[in-house]
């Protein structure tokens, strides 16, 4: 179902997109910033993906596949990937080639097995989560 996304928005005290950056943030050091999220991005199949991730809250790790998206669903609630991901990495930022963000990490082939290698993995697009927001009266949440 178009409004079965699982997903979870979070509103943080403070603003951490001003804080410095950095092992040891310094005054001196350049701001976090934001992943704007203000349109849906195009993640076209045969595309790269590059996905941060932090498995089982372990230290920050890229995984990326210069040719990784497969493509969405037939509804367009999930887009698969070929970019191997760490247990522990749901909710992990799926960007295309341009960091742009274009889903959230959600899950592994549902397949999988020991005796199995995985076909693929998939996430949220963010456009499906700003179209349910949209239609929810919600879209203001995030920017």
């Amino acid at each position: 179902k178009r409004d079965e996304l699982e997903y979870a928005i979070w509103r943080l005290a403070g603003s951490r997109g001003s804080k410095p950056r950095g092992p040891k943030p310094a005054a001196k050091d350049p701001p976090r910033g934001w992943i704007k999220v203000d349109k849906p991005s195009d993640a076209p199949p045969a595309s790269p993906l590059l996905i941060m991730q932090h498995p089982d809250a372990a230290p920050l790790k890229l995984a990326l596949d210069m040719s990784g998206v497969i493509g969405p669903n037939a509804n367009g609630t999930r887009l698969k990937y070929k970019v191997n991901t760490e247990g522990g990495s749901s909710g992990a930022p799926c960007f295309n080639a341009d960091w742009t963000l274009v889903a959230l990490h959600h899950s592994g082939d549902p397949n999988f097995d020991t005796d199995r290698k995985p076909e693929y993995n998939e996430g949220i697009p963010i456009g499906a989560i700003l179209q349910l927001l949209a239609a929810r009266g919600k879209r203001e949440v995030i920017a």
